[in-house]
């Protein structure tokens, strides 16, 4: 497989181990010069962290004006004549399903492709008929197709909105730095002075009062230039808050799908590309804005001292910008591939630590540490190419800036033999020539960085424009949920093109104990979680009383709602901040009350610190049980019009299953209860229950009802 550069062909290379298809779409849209966020494509296309589908890729190809189908087809059928680029289905080194974009069939038999993992290349028709899936997604562009303008969220967009708000500190700044100014072109005068003035003539008594001059103007310009330092580091922690925190912020309210397919790597990733920009605007922006003004005063100077050498200085200066041009694009492609595999990098190692448990259990510890290494060995690649690519920059700057800088002085030296400059003004043109070339010289050497953070805005930029909870507008915000809930006519899939429910129907009256249970993957978890509107229905509607839930506030929903998973999570911190996570005014007399009726109290009394014992991350001091029970404790706490129990008494002993059924079944009387379970003795006492498999409703009614019928509840309680 060889690597090819070429203009017109295009790769955007994909994020993470699942998006491909959505990596080789953006190329498309990128081939025929259509704008699109990468995000929004994610959530258009449906990536999950088990992959992309075909049908996802081409209803997404449709919906922007492409004629798109997928077709079985042999790589024989393939022909140089065809309507290009197609997307071609093959098998990675994995044996996983990938996509590719086949530009061109060359007469040789060469095909050039670009793969999202690997970029532009050409392979040989042998090679692609090893690895071809048999799929092909043909497509044509559309007359119509949308090129809607995304919005304007460039580096001088961004820099504009960070810094107006703080203009005082600014115009501090900006004030300072015409001082500095002033006061080096000042101290450059000194060389000048000693050379022409002073040593000549022998004046010694006028060279110590020079000397005591120029040294109180350089006391006076390094208590400046710590004023400044210190009013830019205020300025630095003034946009934190928006930047960070406000990207922060965003993700939190982000919908719970997000979440689910995403890797917690590459959400960390992301909070790196603001730190990133944060960094660059802070501590690099505004001194270089400031540093031009100083280039700019000097090079005034420059001129009327000498035409002959500003013009060698701008000769230095162009050949500086040249280079930043030239090494442009290939800094932009090796910077893309290195947040995208630090991405990759930093999600192996999360999902390792979290999961240390199984890699110890599965004696896996040399598995995950191949994967980590693979990993880590494209991140150094990378970072060597990256190194060649900086050393050949420097190599050629360091070459033609030596030169010209032999040249300079060959030529100032000639003025000087010709009478035409001192050597006091060659001194001085020397300093001045350094306040005019530091900035161009910085320019160059913060070439990479202004790459990163213009590929951190971009990433930054997809992220903020997806939708969050918080912006959802909600027409109801008083209301209570103890009415009847209907689920009518309600489709959803978590893949776009594979539907969970079709056409769901179901009621649950208020004040009853429902039951929901069926086979994993069955769709029990998925009814609540809809009802907690973690997710939005693809058709249909679920209504609370008259109120469809869409129309309900969200927050006041989910307050209203007590949610127990199968997997209870409890935060680093105290035992009794976990119990107050939903209610923070709740008194602890309540507490103590609610902790002895599901059976903790004891317990937790008997810990050296009681309530204030401090639960380590993810609470792996404690058993699963006791987890379990914090959970229903916290539940109970929050106080809400409905209770969801999902397998809460998987992880307890009989005792405490039988202490649990009672509080669900007997003291919490009057609430509307959905009690999810394997067991079936957990909803033997249930009012009605529902038993779901692939989706859909198969039967309902109580225990004996069910167990009479002698169906599907029947053999599930005779497997059990």
């Amino acid at each position: 497989m060889n690597l090819i550069r070429k203009k017109r062909y295009t790769c955007v290379y994909q994020r993470d181990d699942y998006d491909c298809g959505v990596a080789v779409i953006a190329s498309v849209f990128q081939h025929d010069g259509v704008a699109y966020s990468y995000e929004t494509l994610r959530e258009e296309v449906g990536v999950q962290l088990r992959g992309t589908n075909i049908e996802g890729m081409v209803e997404t190809l449709q919906g922007h004006g492409y004629l798109a189908q997928a077709v079985r087809t042999s790589i024989n059928d393939l022909h140089e004549k065809m309507n290009f680029p197609i997307i071609l289905q093959v098998s990675n080194e994995s044996g996983q399903w990938h996509y590719v974009l086949l530009y061109k069939i060359c007469k040789n038999d060469q095909y050039i492709l670009a793969d999202p993992l690997k970029g532009v290349c050409k392979v040989s028709k042998m090679e692609l008929e090893t690895m071809f899936g048999g799929i092909v997604i043909v497509l044509v562009k559309n007359q119509e197709v949308t090129r809607d303008a995304m919005k304007s969220h460039s580096l001088l967009t961004l820099f504009s909105s960070l810094i107006l708000p703080h203009k005082k500190l600014v115009i501090q700044v900006i004030v300072m730095s015409i001082l500095l100014t002033v006061l080096g072109l000042l101290s450059s005068l000194f060389s000048k002075i000693v050379m022409d003035e002073i040593i000549p003539y022998n004046r010694g008594q006028l060279l110590i009062m020079y000397l005591v001059f120029f040294c109180f103007i350089l006391l006076l310009q390094n208590l400046l230039s710590a004023a400044r330092e210190h009013v830019l580091l205020f300025f630095s922690r003034k946009i934190d808050i928006p930047l960070l925190l406000g990207y922060f912020k965003h993700v939190l309210y982000l919908p719970y799908g997000y979440f689910k397919n995403r890797k917690v790597g590459d959400i960390l990733t992301r909070f790196q590309d603001a730190i990133t920009i944060k960094e660059v605007f802070s501590n690099v922006a505004i001194s270089l804005l400031m540093d031009i003004v100083l280039a700019l005063c000097s090079s005034l100077i420059l001129f009327r001292l000498n035409q002959t050498l500003f013009l060698i200085l701008l000769v230095i200066v162009c050949i500086n910008i040249v280079l930043i041009y030239v090494f442009k694009k290939p800094y932009k492609a090796i910077n893309v591939k290195q947040m995208e595999t630090n991405s990759q990098m930093n999600a192996t190692l999360v999902e390792t630590l979290q999961n240390m448990d199984t890699v110890k259990s599965q004696n896996n510890e040399q598995l995950r540490l191949m994967q980590i290494e693979q990993n880590f060995i494209k991140t150094l690649t990378i970072g060597y190419q990256e190194g060649k690519l900086s050393i050949l920059q420097s190599f050629l700057a360091n070459s033609i800036n030596g030169l010209c800088n032999y040249l300079f002085l060959g030529v100032g030296a000639y003025f000087i033999m010709q009478q035409k400059m001192s050597i006091g003004d060659l001194l001085v043109f020397q300093t001045l020539s350094q306040y005019f070339m530091e900035p161009i010289q910085s320019l160059v050497s913060l070439q990479l960085r202004f790459q990163e953070v213009s590929i951190s805005i971009s990433r930054l930029r997809e992220l903020m424009e997806l939708e969050s909870e918080e912006h959802q507008e909600a027409s109801i915000d008083t209301f209570t949920l103890d009415k009847m809930i209907h689920f009518t006519q309600v489709q959803f899939g978590y893949q776009k093109h594979k539907p969970l429910f079709q056409s769901l129907n179901l009621s649950f009256k208020p004040g009853e104990v429902v039951g929901l249970v069926g086979d994993s993957g069955g769709g029990k978890t998925t009814l609540v979680r809809l009802l907690l509107r973690y997710y939005e229905v693809g058709d249909g509607h679920i209504t609370i009383g008259n109120y469809n839930i869409k129309d309900l506030n969200l927050q006041t929903l989910r307050n209203k709602i007590a949610y127990v998973p199968q997997e209870v999570q409890l935060f680093s911190g105290t035992i009794l901040d976990n119990l107050k996570l939903a209610n923070p005014d709740v008194s602890f007399e309540e507490i103590v009350r609610v902790c002895k009726q599901v059976g903790i109290h004891e317990w937790i009394d008997g810990l050296e610190h009681r309530y204030l014992s401090i639960l380590q991350e993810g609470a792996s001091n404690i058993s699963g049980g006791q987890k379990q029970r914090i959970g229903i404790a916290r539940a109970l706490l929050k106080k809400p019009d409905i209770y969801v129990f999902d397998e809460v008494t998987s992880n307890l002993d009989s005792q405490s299953e039988a202490l649990i059924s009672d509080v669900i079944f007997n003291q919490l009387a009057g609430y509307t209860r959905i009690v999810i379970a394997h067991r079936l003795s957990t909803v033997r006492k249930c009012d009605v229950i529902h038993v779901l498999t692939s989706g859909r409703v198969l039967e309902s009614g109580n225990h004996d009802e069910l167990y009479l019928r002698k169906g599907y509840y029947y053999r599930m309680l005779e497997r059990q």
